[in-house]
């Protein structure tokens, strides 16, 4: 499966200062900063600690789900329409679990954000079937500084594994407000427990949250608790 361009997968998406990096080895492509963007914010540096401390965290994800949850997605089709932005996607079994989810969930498209495993993100990526129409772009760059490119009201979110040991309370606060403002009056966020960055408590929907006992469930605004 071919990898696109985050504006391809969401079009009010600010592109500016990345940049595409293709390996021709082994054909995979994922978005990074430019030289000159990277110089003009370093939210990266010092905010985020040892990405071996990501790895081990993100990849929790990829146990976490059982079938049944998946069909419990199927079913509902949580992510319908929605373009899914993972935050801090993680190595190759924790994005293609996230893969599985969102087109378990019918997304329309997903954004892979990481400032580490861009290439183990991209190889789950070309490994996915071709028969889904899931657009799917992948993005080396730290969450906050992403998500301030991403339009008011305009995605749904996952995040699994961000804890201290990984940001720091200051930069885990901006992009837990960054969160609120992205997301989607009809979207939801699915953030795993013991995660520190989430949208503010006003969008928590608590009597969905067994819908995957993992995760805690947010939705926008307009969602309709079920």
């Amino acid at each position: 499966m071919r990898i696109y361009k985050a504006e391809e997968v969401l079009p009010e998406l600010n592109p500016k200062g990345l940049v595409l990096v293709y390996n021709r080895r082994n054909s995979r492509a994922f978005y990074c900063q430019s030289a000159t963007h990277m110089k003009e914010g370093k939210a990266m540096k010092g905010a985020l600690g040892n990405p071996s401390w990501q790895q081990n965290a993100n990849d929790i994800i990829s146990v976490c789900l059982r079938e049944e949850d998946l069909t419990l997605l199927r079913d509902r089709r949580l992510f319908e329409g929605q373009v899914l932005l993972n935050l801090g996607c993680g190595g190759y079994l924790s994005t293609k679990t996230s893969l599985d989810l969102a087109i378990a969930g019918e997304a329309e498209g997903m954004i892979l954000v990481d400032p580490f495993y861009q290439q183990e993100a991209a190889r789950a990526v070309t490994l996915l079937k071709d028969t889904t129409a899931l657009k799917v772009a992948v993005i080396q760059e730290d969450m906050l500084s992403f998500l301030k490119r991403v339009p008011n009201a305009s995605v749904s979110l996952l995040c699994s594994g961000i804890e201290y040991p990984v940001i720091n309370q200051d930069y885990a606060q901006k992009v837990s407000r960054e969160m609120s403002r992205v997301l989607h009056v009809q979207g939801y966020a699915l953030i795993k427990a013991g995660t520190i960055v989430r949208p503010a408590s006003n969008h928590l929907v608590k009597c969905t949250k067994t819908l995957i006992p993992t995760f805690d469930i947010y939705g926008g605004n307009n969602v309709q608790r079920k």
